[in-house]
């Protein structure tokens, strides 16, 4: 009986170790489109505010905000000739643009629908605005909206300009 009590024991410490506590984090996701129809193009648009601030409402949350992801789909339309487009997406801070990524990017236009990462070539201050935007919003602290722009040129394969049709949606996920 004292081993059965002992192996009991000992098994109930070994099991309460092993036990991980997992919590689970929703993730919300808002987008901007650019359309995108010329060689050289400055395209503006932005994220509503309201939109953020109504999901932290809903859920009851007002704390911090955590950058998760951050990407490009780029969606090829038939009237498309352009191969590549280099762009560059900068966000507006007071009425000043601040470089969203650290470099231009090269965005290779031969497939219906593309996705580029970005989060990964997001410049510290970029992500800083970012993120402090987001923060704001849901505090309460900052009504205005997150204001983007994307600047680029479309190329074909030769290095010559060339016509360009296409959409691109930029997608950030946040979490709380």
């Amino acid at each position: 009986m004292k081993n059965l009590v002992l192996t009991i024991l000992v098994a109930s410490i070994f099991i309460s170790c092993q036990q991980e506590e997992t919590v689970i984090t929703p993730t919300f996701k808002e987008s901007v489109e650019f359309m995108v129809d010329q060689q050289d193009f400055t395209v503006e648009n932005a994220i509503p505010a309201e939109n953020i601030k109504s999901v932290a409402e809903q859920i009851d949350n007002s704390g911090t905000v955590s950058l998760n992801d951050i990407w490009l789909e780029v969606k090829t339309k038939k009237e498309n000739n352009a191969n590549i487009a280099v762009i560059n997406i900068t966000v507006k801070d007071n009425g000043n643009e601040i470089q969203l990524l650290n470099e231009d990017i090269i965005v290779p236009l031969e497939d219906e629908t593309s996705i580029v990462p970005l989060i990964s070539l997001l410049s510290s201050e970029g992500q800083t605005e970012i993120l402090n935007k987001l923060n704001d919003i849901v505090s309460g602290t900052d009504d205005s909206n997150i204001e983007l722009t994307l600047k680029g040129e479309s190329f074909y394969s030769t290095g010559t300009s060339g016509d360009i049709d296409v959409d691109m949606e930029m997608f950030i996920r946040y979490s709380f």
